[in-house]
């Protein structure tokens, strides 16, 4: 285990993780694919954290590839599920 936890995720008792997941994002001229991390407060409130892959075992950014295949599939067959909504005229 290591002595130091990465930038993101100090002060976050590991029995508080929810789940973890990768999502690559791009901008103009920049790439990311940040590792969020939910975690359950004490008193029940949920946050999320952001861990850049650089702060990250080379086993999680190997395994941030998969979950952001799985997270974009996963979020288009939600969405499919979906009734389309029209928007409202003025």
């Amino acid at each position: 285990m290591p002595s130091k936890a990465p930038q993101g995720l100090a002060g976050i008792d590991p029995r508080s993780i929810v789940t973890v997941w990768a999502e690559h994002c791009t901008g103009p001229g920049w790439a990311n694919t940040p590792i969020w991390v939910l975690c359950r407060a004490s008193d029940g409130r949920l946050d999320i954290r952001a861990v850049q892959p650089s702060n990250c075992s080379p086993e999680i950014v190997a395994l941030a590839h998969i979950s952001d295949a799985v997270s974009r599939e996963m979020t288009a067959q939600v969405r499919a599920l979906l009734p389309l909504r029209r928007a409202r005229s003025a």
